[in-house]
């Protein structure tokens, strides 16, 4: 199986599937039975299953090359074995929406010297803060409707409203 990767830093990567894999949501650590079986080598810190890709970070420099073979043969074994659609659970919605705005929303924003930081989550409402020189851009609305909540509520389908505060 051919997998792209990203390596995000000296502990994280991020891998893509050559497929969509058949899920809807996110999941986070212990919530699917590939990330637990990753979960469950001690090498990870933090594991991340989206339809498109894999995140994983390791609990140190030196574990991320076992833990990347690992996570490599633990997708491959989930891709193989012809899953049927599988839901997310609505847990760790904090975390999941951190990790989706650093992931996804935050390169696209670091590329012309701005960021992003989740306020709060409150019955399918996220509010967000522009950070850098995306605070006062002339464009924050649409990035906000085009780019952040796109992608929030294609990843954690709990999401309803994103709103810039």
């Amino acid at each position: 199986m051919k997998l792209e990767q990203k390596k995000l830093s000296n502990t994280e990567l991020m891998l893509y599937p050559p497929l969509p894999l058949p899920l809807i949501g996110t999941f986070y650590q212990d919530e699917h039975p590939l990330i637990k079986n990753i979960s469950d080598s001690g090498l990870a810190k933090e594991v991340l299953l989206t339809t498109d890709f894999l995140y994983i970070q390791s609990d140190s420099p030196e574990h991320l090359k076992d833990l990347e073979m690992l996570s490599i043969a633990e997708l491959d074994d989930y891709i193989t074995a012809d899953k049927k659609e599988e839901i997310a659970p609505l847990s760790n919605i904090t975390n999941k929406l951190n990790l989706i705005l650093y992931l996804v929303v935050a390169p696209m924003l670091q590329r012309d010297g701005g960021n992003i930081a989740l306020q709060s989550y409150v019955n399918g409402t996220v509010n967000v803060r522009f950070l850098g020189k995306c605070q006062g851009c002339p464009y924050a609305n649409r990035t906000l409707e085009n780019h952040v909540k796109t992608n929030l509520m294609r990843y954690l389908p709990q999401v309803k409203e994103v709103v810039l505060v």
